[in-house]
């Protein structure tokens, strides 16, 4: 499975999952490469530990992507932009989810503020591309 290929399943994966009703929505993450709005990888990833934060009390550690491959940001988890800081692309299925909730339609302006590297930015973008 290939970059582009891992995008689609991902976006597959929080339309089913997450129950995303737009397919706005869904065509934007399956199209707008993440990577592209990342540091260059390997990646520090974090997400999926919730058991193991509520269990033990304490946050998780950060873990690291094997290797650089763009494949693996295609996971519903957040990225680190800036860990020293807590900054974050966060899991793509919550931008899903409040880009669904938005229900943003034609002749809509969104203004986003505190932008990171611009990821949701161009989801939003893409989104506004094909409202007719």
């Amino acid at each position: 499975m290939n970059a582009s290929e891992a995008r689609r399943f991902l976006a597959e994966e929080i339309r089913v999952v997450h129950n995303i009703q737009s397919p706005l929505v869904i065509n934007a993450i399956a199209t707008v490469p993440r990577e592209r709005f990342l540091p260059p990888g390997p990646w520090q990833i974090r997400g999926g530990e919730v058991s193991a934060f509520f269990f033990s009390g304490s946050p998780v550690p950060l873990r690291h992507t094997d290797d650089a491959d763009p494949r693996h940001v295609y996971h519903d988890l957040a990225i680190a932009i800036d860990p020293s800081r807590d900054l974050y692309n966060g899991q793509p299925s919550f931008i899903a989810t409040w880009l669904d909730l938005l229900k943003i339609g034609e002749g809509d302006r969104v203004l986003h503020i505190g932008t990171g590297m611009g990821y949701y930015t161009a989801l939003i973008a893409h989104i506004g591309l094909f409202i007719s």
